[in-house]
């Protein structure tokens, strides 16, 4: 089984040490690269991975294949579009969007695009719940 090549955009705090680690233990994914604006040479170090400090550049890596948005709410519609825009999947973590007029534009553009969209809410995946 081929493994997906993940971008995680916005390392710090919850995708740092919870998020990464879970991509790395995954038997069908491949962590590729990271992007944040505050230590991002450490976390790419650590995990043996592309550092970006641009979202920019970690979409227009041709290695990245899907991506993780785990930023503040009031930017995962842009980082989604941008994501789409450029043939990325994306997993986003919670609140997806801020409103449903937002929601309802990003599974527009990524359908247009033919990505998968997916919200990553943790409480359908969390151990507790097996």
């Amino acid at each position: 089984m081929a493994k997906v090549k993940m971008g995680v955009i916005g390392a710090g705090g919850i995708a740092y040490r919870k998020t990464i680690p879970g991509i790395l233990e995954a038997e069908n994914c491949e962590l590729t690269a990271v992007m944040d604006v505050v230590n991002v040479d450490k976390i790419a170090s650590e995990f043996g991975v592309k550092a970006y400090t641009s979202e920019t550049d970690l979409l227009d890596d041709p290695d990245v294949e899907a991506v993780y948005i785990a930023t503040p709410a009031n930017v995962h519609y842009d980082q989604i579009a941008a994501a789409a825009t450029r043939k990325k999947h994306v997993l986003s973590e919670k609140p997806i969007t801020l409103n449903t007029q937002q929601t309802e534009a990003a599974v527009k553009v990524c359908q247009d695009n033919g990505v998968f969209l997916q919200e990553g809410y943790m409480m359908k995946f969390h151990g507790a719940h097996k």
